[in-house]
């Protein structure tokens, strides 16, 4: 009869899960992984990206409000290059304060897809190990905090090179520089292409250089604090890293410039088919107006019998329905024309400038049909 050893029991899922965490490699594992969470909620905000940008919206799950993208691009800009330094503090360590702010970040995520009601069992799960690495990743990073020891060692470990690891030649560096170098000169010319290839204006081909300089600058700044002290190679992948961000933000603006080209093009051909629609109705209504002949009413023959008098009844009353039935079309050119531009206008300027046009021709169309609507209705009167 063999006796069990309790220390040969199983750890639990408990244990499995969140691993004590009692040495400087352990932290380094659970640190890393930490990292990895942060790198896929990066992911997850670029495919919010291109969710929006082929019309669903990433929240809710349904179709994307005007605008949306634009607002979510500019978001994604600040917030990526953030997650991504975050996700590096807590890779090297010195993230206590970063992998609770990248928690703070996820738990916010996860809340606005819960309340907006796109998660399913399979979202659940992908967010369970999100948490998961997040808070290993937090628990590693304080462990090395409350360890200085531990936490200066691994330090070394990573972020010093050992001697005897293989050094990066100086034709490696000038290689690597090369191209971040590259990668910002191609950041600046990605709108200046733009603006000549058509798809952008000379003034917003200058904006956009504007703030790529002031792009460079801010990004600039954040990698010569974060690189201080680093060796010439981690200077060079800093610049890759520069303008990278720089690229993908100047693209970025590019494919927000076509597809704000391109839903313009749409909400003017979809105003110009809303106009023709009621222009043909009004036209129809002035058809049916001049089929009606007034004048016969009053003739000897229609005031001298009963027919008669029938006949010019229903002639006026059938008038008097156009009339009000004109008055309907009018009020209904203007409602129907302020909902489409409410929930059509690819922009806020483009919704200001279809109002601005529209309130310039309502009071001389309502004054021409108020005019007309009153002479006809003391003709039938």
């Amino acid at each position: 009869m063999s006796i069990e050893n309790p220390n040969d029991q199983k750890p639990s899922f408990f244990q499995r899960t969140f691993s004590i965490i009692n040495d400087q490699e352990t932290a380094l594992k659970l640190a890393q992984t930490g990292a990895i969470a942060g790198l896929l909620l990066c992911l997850m905000e670029m495919g919010g990206l291109a969710f929006t940008y082929f019309g669903t919206d990433p929240i809710t799950g349904g179709k994307a409000l005007p605008g949306a993208f634009d607002e979510l691009l500019y978001g994604a800009i600040a917030l990526i290059p953030v997650l991504l330094f975050l996700s590096w503090r807590v890779k090297i360590g010195k993230g206590y304060v970063s992998s609770v702010l990248l928690l703070c970040l996820f738990v916010y995520e996860v809340s606005a897809k819960v309340a907006g009601g796109t998660t399913n069992v399979g979202w659940m799960f992908a967010y369970f190990y999100l948490a998961v690495g997040l808070i290993n990743g937090s628990r590693a990073c304080w462990y090395l905090h409350k360890h200085p020891q531990d936490k200066a060692s691994l330090s070394k470990v990573i972020t010093e090179p050992q001697p005897t690891e293989l050094e990066a030649t100086s034709a490696q560096v000038g290689k690597i520089s090369f191209l971040g170098w590259a990668l910002i000169v191609i950041a600046f010319a990605v709108p200046v292409a733009a603006s000549t290839l058509g798809y952008s204006s000379a003034a917003q081909a200058g904006e956009k250089v504007g703030q790529t300089v002031v792009g460079l600058v801010v990004l600039g700044l954040v990698a010569m604090l974060a690189l201080r002290g680093r060796s010439a190679i981690a200077h060079a992948y800093g610049r890759v890293a520069v303008g990278s961000l720089l690229g993908l933000w100047a693209l970025g603006t590019v494919v927000q410039q076509v597809s704000q080209a391109d839903a313009e093009k749409v909400f003017i051909v979809q105003s110009q088919q809303l106009q023709l629609q009621h222009t043909a109705r009004l036209t129809e209504l002035g058809k049916r107006f001049d089929a009606i002949d007034l004048t016969t009413v009053l003739s000897p023959e229609k005031v001298t019998s009963v027919e008669g008098i029938t006949s010019g009844r229903e002639t006026v009353s059938e008038f008097r329905a156009l009339l009000a039935e004109r008055r309907g079309a009018i009020t209904a050119l203007f409602n129907e024309s302020e909902r489409f531009f409410n929930s059509n206008s690819p922009s806020e300027a483009d919704k200001r400038a279809a109002f601005d046009s529209m309130e310039k021709g309502k009071g001389a169309t309502l004054k021409i049909y108020s005019d007309l609507d009153r002479v006809q209705s003391g003709v039938a009167a």
